[in-house]
């Protein structure tokens, strides 16, 4: 531990702790850029809405106690406004509940939101709920399950071609089971979905589509951001789904494909976490003059990061890529043939999204990484 306190420090950045985390890097302003969960149960929320940044930390803090969770164990934070300057003030707000130092990192995105609210949240939570099994804290699209200690599975993004926005949902949900029963898993393993949908006014006929399949009252938590695709692609769907208990003996990480989706070196149809920590790393990005040198950066932010948390580009888990054109879509795509091993890309899903943030960033990427420390 001395070493890593030594290494952050010559680069100046303080750390700190909280339970079950270890040191996280963190900036002289006070944002925390990652952080190390250890192996133990994390609560995921489904997507909170409100209509300021205020009234949003109000329904967190309403979720935080019917949840029996601590504001302080919330480990990673997901952001969405309506607008940059929503955007802007709901930052300025979340960042003013923590003390200096003790801000879990953040990834921000604009983006209309369900039922014309003008601000979101999804988190990550730790402490006290710890458990042998999945357990639902608290039902519905908002509610909240429990992600107990053990193997992690991250399934990319599929998406069922329909111009049915309710029937490709359906759809699309029916391939990702099918996908969690051939990594031999069940419905009660599911922790969460997230799904980037095209028509943000139809997102109640998403909410339909899933009550459809799981059953009312048994659908997961669930978060929504616009995308911008064809009629004939209307949603693609992530999922968590935890993959029974941790195996030391197997390699930390194993990249995988299921049934009939092609195989691809630039992302992973399926990765799993058999044993050990879990690095939450913010939202990466960079406000260069080109799309080229913008995605070149954010991954040279990423690389340090990586490398202060003892972790490299061998052991991502999980992306998320926003992009606002084509000229940074296939910068993107160019770039991550270069920099990922075609046997270990992290799973992944890619949204085109119209803005991105208040610092006309054109690129901005989601990351979840492992140690390397442990693997075999």
């Amino acid at each position: 531990m001395r070493q890593l306190n030594f290494l952050l420090l010559l680069i100046g950045i303080p750390i700190f702790n909280v339970q079950a985390v270890e040191p996280s890097l963190i900036t002289e302003t006070g944002k925390t850029i990652a952080s190390t969960v250890e192996d133990v149960s994390q609560v995921h929320s489904g997507q909170l809405l409100a209509d300021d940044a205020d009234a949003l930390w109000n329904v967190t803090q309403s979720w935080l106690d019917q949840t029996k969770t601590e504001s302080g164990g919330i480990v990673k934070l997901n952001l969405y406004a309506s607008s940059a300057d929503q955007l802007r003030k709901l930052e300025s707000t979340v960042a003013s509940r923590f003390a200096k130092g003790q801000c879990p990192p953040i990834c921000s995105l604009v983006t209309l939101l369900p039922q014309e609210k003008r601000v979101a949240l999804d988190l990550v939570a730790i402490g006290g709920h710890e458990s042998q099994d999945v357990r639902t804290l608290k039902r519905g699209k908002e509610g909240a399950r429990v992600l107990p200690a053990g193997k992690r599975i991250y399934i990319s993004g599929q998406a069922a071609r329909n111009d049915d926005l309710q029937l490709a949902t359906k759809e699309t949900i029916t391939g990702l089971l099918e996908s969690v029963r051939y990594l031999n898993r069940s419905n009660e393993d599911i922790i969460c979905l997230k799904a980037f949908v095209n028509e943000m006014a139809g997102v109640d006929r998403v909410y339909q589509a899933a009550v459809e399949v799981f059953g009312q009252g048994k659908e997961p938590p669930l978060v929504c951001v616009e995308w911008q695709s064809s009629v004939s692609v209307p949603i693609e769907i992530e999922m968590i789904v935890w993959g029974g208990e941790a195996d030391p003996n197997l390699p930390v990480l194993e990249y995988k494909t299921v049934l009939d989706l092609p195989a691809s070196p630039v992302f992973s149809r399926v990765c799993q976490i058999n044993s050990g920590p879990t690095i939450y790393i913010a939202g990466l990005y960079s406000s260069a003059d080109n799309a080229e040198l913008e995605v070149k950066q954010s991954y040279g932010l990423l690389r340090k990061t990586l490398a202060a948390t003892n972790s490299d580009m061998k052991h991502l888990v999980k992306a998320t890529y926003y992009v606002t054109d084509g000229a940074t879509s296939s910068a993107l795509g160019s770039l991550r043939t270069k920099l990922y091993s075609p046997t270990r890309p992290p799973a992944a899903s890619k949204a085109t999204v119209a803005v991105i943030g208040s610092h006309h960033q054109r690129f901005l990427m989601d990351m979840i990484a492992v140690p390397m420390a442990k693997e075999n």
